[in-house]
Formats: structure tokens, C-alpha cells, sequence
């Protein structure tokens, strides 16, 4: 790469997603699909806010069943650097979600405080989980930590889902969820 010239990050959409995004607009309805995924673009949006604010370069942005993912090259940003990084999507969401209450947009807000909390769990594949890892590297226990943190948080959330499913009219959501975290984890 010549000095001087950009390098711009790749950007795929994984088919699954697509057809995953499709069925849910078709089941829901178009407009009830919308306001998920403004609250995931500003999640997201606050992770390449502080990526470029950090110096840290986009390498590589997917959309895949679970999410985006967003790849950069850490290498010789800090610790400090890093943890922003991972927290600004969760808080963007939490800024977001509060000016929609404010606001009087109580299902933005409440799709808002929902995508901050389940992304703050500490969990391996998850904001939480991430800046958690990063803020204990240097500790020998560290991985093994959030290894155990990342279990737990999974077995919770599955069985928090099991009960939902029976409790509810049988919404999936977040047993899909749970399986997708899962897979990410112990299958990928």
C-alpha cells in the first residue's frame, strides 16, 4: 500500500443473515423490523466512533445471523484504547435508550436497553465478555475467568429463555439467541 493512500475495510453480508432478515420482516412486518435494527447501526456505529477516535483501522465489517462483527487491527492500541472500543456500542445504546424514553419512544428505548444489557454480559463473544478479557490479559487467571464467566452467563441466559418460551405464547427469540452465542463459543 502506497503511503498516503486509504485502505477502506471489506464489507460482506452472510446469506444466512439475508434470508434470516427476510423471514423476520415477512413474519413481523417491515416496520416492526426497522426498529431493532436502527438501535443494532447505532450499537455498531459507536464502535467505529471510538475505533477511528482510538486509532484503531477497520479491517473487516460482516453482517452475519447473530450480528455484525467488526474487525480491526488492535495491534499497539492499549488496553484503555481497546476497552472503549468494545463499551461504545453498549453505550451508545444506553444514550440512545434514554432520549427515546425522553422522548416518549418506548420501543426504541426498551429495543435500546435490551441490545446494551445483553451485549454487557460477560460473555467470550460479547462486549462485556471482550473488554473483560482485555481489562484481565495480564493476570494468569484472566482467560480462565472469563472462560467461566462466559459458561455461566450462557447456561443463565438459556435457561432465562427456556422459562420465557414456556411462559410466553412461545416467542423464540431468545432461545435463538442463546444458540447462536453458544455456537460461536463451543462450535465455531
Amino acid at each position: 500500500m502506497r503511503k498516503g493512500k486509504k485502505r477502506h475495510a471489506a464489507f460482506s453480508v452472510s446469506l444466512p443473515a439475508v434470508l434470516a432478515f427476510a423471514f423476520w420482516a415477512l413474519a413481523e412486518g417491515s416496520v416492526a423490523a426497522i426498529v431493532p435494527i436502527t438501535a443494532a447501526l447505532l450499537h455498531e456505529a459507536g464502535h467505529l466512533l471510538a475505533m477511528s477516535l482510538c486509532g484503531v483501522p477497520v479491517d473487516r465489517i460482516n453482517i452475519c445471523v447473530a450480528g455484525a462483527e467488526i474487525r480491526g487491527r488492535h495491534t499497539g492500541a492499549g488496553k484503555t484504547a481497546m476497552t472503549a472500543v468494545y463499551l461504545a456500542g453498549p453505550l451508545v445504546n444506553l444514550i440512545s435508550g434514554a432520549a427515546s424514553a425522553a422522548a416518549g419512544w418506548d420501543i426504541f428505548a426498551l429495543c435500546s436497553f435490551a441490545l446494551a444489557a445483553v451485549n454487557l454480559l460477560p460473555v467470550r463473544t460479547l462486549d462485556g465478555g471482550n473488554a473483560l478479557s482485555v481489562l484481565l490479559s495480564d493476570f494468569s487467571w484472566g482467560e480462565r475467568f472469563v472462560s467461566v464467566m462466559s459458561a455461566v452467563s450462557v447456561f443463565l441466559l438459556w435457561l432465562v429463555s427456556v422459562c420465557l418460551l414456556f411462559l410466553s405464547d412461545g416467542n423464540l427469540s431468545l432461545l435463538a439467541f442463546v444458540v447462536c452465542v453458544f455456537t460461536e463459543l463451543y462450535l465455531a
